[in-house]
Parts: C-alpha cells; sequence; structure tokens
C-alpha cells in the first residue's frame, strides 16, 4: 500500500501553494507580546484551515507577519517577540501534547492538515553554557514545518535592510539549512528572507545546490521605483531560471506578492493603500524545469571580478543616478561607460530615463548596480525621482530600452509594470515583452497600448561591488 501511495505521489505533475497578505497586530513599546504574538498566530491558524480547504500544500506567510513591526531599535525591546529553537532543529518535533506555545500551534496545525507552512520569526540563540544575556544573538528567521510538523528548514537572513540595530548577521553561512524536500519524490526547494533576494548569496549557492523552487517572505515596500516587489520577482526569475513564490506582509505603504516562473506570473497580487487584510491565494505550480527555464539559466552572464567599477561618487549627482526627462521620442543618457537610450511612443510628460553605474542604497544597505531605465516621475529630474510614483490619466504605452557598456554587464533583470487610467495605484506585469543581452549590451521592448506605463527598467547587479557584512562564499 505504501508503495502505490509512493508511486500516485511520483505522479504529481504540481504543487499547490497558498499565501495571504498578513495586516499583522503591530507591537509598541510597552506592549503585550503575548497578546500581540497571539493575535497573529490565530490570524495565521485561520488562514490554514482555509488553506487546507483549497487542498494546498503550502502556506507562506509574509515577514514579521508573527511578531509585526516594532518602531525600535533596541535589541532588549524585540526580545520578548523573540522565540528560541531547539539546538538540534532540523527534524525537530515542536507538537506539544497541549499545543499551547505560538510555534507548537503552528506545528500541530501543519500535522493536523497536512499543509506544510513557512512562518518568519525573530529567534533568539544564547550561547552554551553561558548565562550572559549581552552575549545572545537574534536573527530574522524562516522556517518551514513539513506535513507532519516537523521543521525541514531554518534560514537565518543574511542580508539585513534597516535592522542591523536589533538583529545579529549570521556568519556560518550554511545554506544547506534553507534547503529541503517536502517530499521524497519533490524537488528541492529553497527558502530566503526578503532582501536576501537581492544579493549574490544565498542564492548563488542554492542554484548551484540543484534548488530551482523558492520561497521568500518579504516586507516590502514600495517607495522605489528602480526595485518594485513584483518587477523584480518576476526579472529575478527570469534571470535566474527559477520558480518563486513572494509573499509580502500588508501595510499601506507595502503589498506585491505573486508566484513567478522564470518569465512567467502564474499569479500576482498588489493593493497598496489598502490595509485590510488579503483574501487566500492558492496557485498550481509545476514541478518541472522546462526547456525555456533551462535554456535561461545556462545563459545567466555574471560580471567578472576582475571587470571591476569605479565610479567616483563626487562626480556623479544624486550619489550615483543621471536623470534625463523624456521629452521627445529617442533620448539617451551615459554614465561613464555605461549608456542607455530610449524609444517611446505614447503621451510624454512626466517620465525620466534614469541610468546608474555604481551603488544603488535602500534600508541602510548598499548595493553595486548597472542600471538603465524608464519610470514616471513628476517635476524636473533630481534625487526625487527615486520616489515612487505612477501615471494617473495619461502617459506612455510602448518603450524601447537599450544599455550599451564597454565592460561586461553584470546579472541583469527586466523590470516593467503597467497601470490603468484614472484608478487606485494598480500594477499589471506582462510577459509581452522582448529581452535580448549579449555580454556588453541589452535591450528590453515592450508594447502595452491598453495601460499606461509606469517603469521599465533593466537592472543590473555588481556583486563584486557589494559592501557585505560577511563573508560567505558566492557559491
Amino acid at each position: 500500500m505504501l508503495g502505490c501511495t509512493a508511486a500516485i505521489l511520483s505522479l504529481a505533475a504540481s504543487y499547490r501553494v497558498a499565501y495571504f497578505e498578513i495586516n499583522p497586530t503591530n507591537p509598541v513599546v510597552g506592549s503585550s507580546a503575548k497578546e500581540v504574538l497571539s493575535n497573529n498566530t490565530n490570524t495565521v491558524l485561520e488562514h490554514v484551515v482555509l488553506a487546507a480547504k483549497e487542498r494546498a500544500d503550502m502556506l507562506i506567510v509574509g515577514e514579521y507577519g508573527l511578531s509585526g513591526f516594532l518602531k525600535s531599535d533596541s535589541r532588549d525591546a524585540w526580545l520578548p517577540y523573540c522565540f528560541e529553537l531547539p539546538r538540534a532543529w532540523r527534524e525537530a518535533d515542536l507538537c506539544s501534547a497541549e499545543c499551547d506555545d505560538v510555534l507548537s500551534k503552528i506545528a500541530c496545525a501543519a500535522r493536523r492538515h497536512q499543509l506544510a507552512i513557512l512562518i518568519d520569526i525573530l529567534e533568539v540563540e544564547y550561547p552554551p553554557n553561558a548565562s550572559e544575556t549581552l552575549e545572545r544573538k537574534q536573527f530574522n528567521t524562516a522556517l518551514v514545518f513539513d506535513k507532519m510538523g516537523r521543521l525541514v528548514a531554518r534560514w537565518r537572513k543574511m542580508n539585513l535592510w534597516g535592522e542591523s540595530g536589533y538583529l545579529d548577521v549570521p556568519q556560518n553561512c550554511d545554506t544547506s539549512s534553507g534547503i529541503f524536500r517536502l517530499s521524497s519524490d519533490w524537488p528541492l526547494m529553497g527558502v530566503f528572507v526578503c532582501a536576501d533576494f537581492i544579493f549574490e548569496y544565498p542564492v548563488s549557492a542554492m542554484l548551484t545546490a540543484g534548488v530551482r523552487h523558492f520561497f521568500t517572505p518579504v516586507a516590502w515596500s514600495n517607495e522605489m521605483p528602480q526595485m518594485q516587489v513584483l518587477a523584480w520577482s518576476q526579472g529575478w526569475a527570469s534571470h535566474n531560471g527559477a520558480t518563486v513564490s513572494v509573499v509580502n506582509t500588508r501595510r499601506t505603504d507595502q503589498s506585491g506578492s505573486g508566484v513567478f516562473r522564470s518569465g512567467s506570473v502564474l499569479s500576482s497580487n498588489y493593493t497598496v493603500g489598502q490595509p485590510s487584510q488579503m483574501g487566500l491565494v492558492v496557485v498550481s505550480v509545476p514541478f518541472g524545469d522546462s526547456a525555456e527555464i533551462r535554456s535561461r539559466a545556462d545563459s545567466t552572464i555574471f560580471l567578472d571580478a576582475t571587470d571591476s567599477i569605479v565610479v567616483n561618487s563626487n562626480d556623479v549627482p544624486d550619489g550615483g543616478w543621471l536623470f534625463l526627462s523624456i521629452d521627445r521620442e529617442s533620448n539617451e543618457i551615459c554614465s561613464g561607460v555605461l549608456c542607455c537610450s530610449a524609444q517611446v511612443v505614447g503621451e510624454i510628460g512626466d517620465y525620466v530615463l534614469g541610468v546608474l553605474l555604481g551603488r544603488d542604497n535602500g534600508g541602510g544597505m548598499e548595493w553595486g548596480a548597472a542600471v538603465c531605465g524608464v519610470w514616471h516621475c513628476v517635476g524636473a529630474p533630481s534625487k526625487t525621482c527615486l520616489n515612487y510614483s505612477r501615471p494617473d490619466s495619461r502617459g506612455l504605452s510602448s518603450i524601447s530600452i537599450s544599455m550599451r557598456s564597454r565592460i561586461k554587464l553584470p546579472a541583469l533583470y527586466p523590470e516593467i509594470i503597467f497601470t490603468e487610467k484614472g484608478t487606485a495605484d494598480t500594477q499589471f506585469l506582462t510577459t509581452n515583452h522582448s529581452f535580448t543581452r549579449s555580454s556588453t549590451d541589452a535591450n528590453l521592448s515592450v508594447d502595452m497600448p491598453e495601460k499606461l506605463l509606469t517603469s521599465a527598467i533593466i537592472y543590473g547587479r555588481v556583486f563584486s561591488a557589494d559592501p557585505l557584512a560577511y563573508s560567505c562564499p558566492p557559491s
């Protein structure tokens, strides 16, 4: 009988992912951690029941979904929201008989409903045989419980985004802790957290290990026009020839979740400005690597370490960015050895052509970037163009962008967002575009006459220029 069950499972061609954008109860200094954690846990458990009814295989909850957001950099203030895990955590069964602890409740729910659960927590780790609490470590940690309620993955966020005041950066570079299988006949899967999405590690190491299905909880706000979460996710999946399920945490300035398979959009949701919870979404995700996915992965281009890029920020306005108003059908701007040109169709006003060769930044972090793109910006080209905005009643409908360089181009991510006239802030993705690249050039073209363009960007990552808080190898 067991053999028959295994045979049936092996014929499965897909798995079902469920997600929702939790709008968590947020703590304030002095609030009851028990009450906050209990409220958010109950919200998660309600969606566990809904996901099980929809025959989902896994439920994903966004970053900070249990703890909420505490506006404090005090390590002590965050400590009551942290969980301590067993040192022998893998395969640990946290489902106690009483199920009275938060993680026990989640583990028990996974077992009861035969549903894998990915949840983001704040973790505390004390040194062995030490009583000094000042020596403790605190991490942003994603946990995966399998359908029996056992811990099968624990990924500690490597790349902290505005979190360095109260969290620590792991130094052990244990990529295997974020890799798992939910069944022996399922493919390898990997988990990382939010800003890990932007950097070479841990993603490249997981890809090298054979992972092509990824899951990431994020708390990704929408202020950066050049790095909107949905467009970045689609471009990342396209570049890496991978499938990624991205789940955001809901705030008035924060939304954007979906499932992306190479360049395809299996699911996409964005409702910024609406603080209420988003309903449950269930998506069927193919197991196998398509020929398209394999070919995209094989064509990945990374910048050679010897091709270093040195930019004197004193010579470039706005910390490295240069902008040009789109005031004609053909436009061009250069930054050193990188040149960008754009040909556009539609109502031209309120757009800029932006170029960066150097370091981009956000959340107290910097990273190497070579960027060429067109996006909506009201007013004269300036640093304010690095604040997200969208067209309302008029805009571009067709665009072609070319990036040319005298050095080898880094990893490249095509990002495209459209919106609709006269609506609330909406984002539409498209697979109806052309993206080609060589070792020194890239071209992106898209045409959606029924929509308004918000942004079309070729975002290049120069990993060798990243100032990192760890020394993990890229592979």
